[in-house]
């Protein structure tokens, strides 16, 4: 397998202003796209998502927006809790839904699985429990303990549900700096984040997830230099279940229309030295003859065969040297 596996918990911490829901929402909409009952449910509890923008994210047509995604406005990690359970069942009973994978279990049975179905958690932090509702008083040390475990209960009963369903959940999850008093310095909740980093949420979000990327900004993009408003963001894995822990890619993102995959290649192209010569003559070294400029790139490689096919050929060895 490559990628992130169907129905397992997958969570996308970093820090503000890094692209975590945009993220969140290409990875979501890829999987469930090509499914006829494939759906994305967007929790949106922050309150900050809209269908303008989520489709500017995710290129979906107005059809494909109304018919595979959903934006909700649950507020409470119990209900959803509920809502998912029911869904669970609901897919699990209902054979209309599954389909044939074309793949082949170790044992060599036939992968037969319900259609692929995403859940957004955008964020984590913000679901509260419907004690909330009850309460005025601010007991905040308490009442966090408690709902770090109502967040350990969600993921630790659902995980074997989500996996018969093939429900994947996506939770994105903030970096916070915490003080350190004195010369004394506590031990990193997780691999790959520093001793003065916190997670909120508690523990069984990150123990529960088999995907956990951090994201991180990396530099910036502007029209005038670039040709479009952007900034560079590192991905590191932090636990795969189909790639090498700790491994790091760095994606685009532009402010137009999220995280770009052609900009994305070009960086990498750029990155291992397969792009030759200059603007306005610049090109890949499976080309010479083929030359652009890479002011322009997005715009040309849309329509232009010669240079997808360019790219890709300057690019595949690496990526075949990577599943080696």
């Amino acid at each position: 397998n490559i990628g992130i596996q169907g129905g397992t918990f997958c969570t996308i911490i970093g820090n503000t202003g890094t692209g975590k829901t945009a993220l969140a929402i290409k990875i979501g909409s890829a999987m469930v796209r090509n499914f006829d009952q494939g759906d994305v449910y967007h929790i949106d509890a922050e309150g900050n998502s809209n269908e303008t923008w989520i489709r500017q994210l995710n290129g979906y047509t107005p059809e494909e927006y109304e018919d595979k995604y959903h934006l909700l406005d649950e507020q409470y990690v119990d209900k959803l809790f509920t809502q998912v359970v029911q869904m669970c069942e609901m897919k699990i009973n209902d054979k209309a839904c599954y389909y044939d994978t074309g793949r082949y279990s170790e044992r060599g049975e036939k992968i037969i699985t319900p259609q692929p179905t995403v859940i957004i958690i955008d964020s984590l932090p913000s679901l509260q429990t419907t004690e909330v509702e009850d309460n005025t008083k601010l007991d905040t040390q308490t009442y966090n303990m408690r709902l770090a475990k109502a967040y350990g209960e969600f993921y630790k009963r659902l995980r074997p549900m989500i996996q018969k369903a093939n429900i994947t959940i996506i939770a994105i999850n903030h970096i916070k700096e915490k003080p350190q008093m004195g010369f004394l310095t506590t031990q990193a909740k997780i691999q790959g984040c520093s001793p003065n980093e916190s997670i909120p949420g508690g523990t069984g979000p990150l123990y529960y997830a088999q995907t956990l990327l951090r994201l991180k900004y990396r530099g910036k993009y502007t029209m005038e230099k670039h040709n479009f408003n952007g900034f560079l963001v590192e991905v590191e894995f932090l636990k795969s279940k189909t790639n090498a822990s700790h491994h790091k890619v760095e994606i685009v993102f532009n402010e137009r229309h999220g995280f770009d995959s052609w900009l994305t290649l070009l960086h990498l192209a750029n990155n291992i030295g397969v792009v030759k010569g200059r603007n306005p003559y610049s090109y890949f070294d499976s080309d010479p003859e083929l030359k652009f400029n890479s002011k322009e790139f997005n715009t040309l490689i849309e329509d232009n065969e010669k240079l997808r096919a360019a790219l890709f050929n300057s690019l595949s060895p690496y990526f075949i040297s990577m599943l080696k």
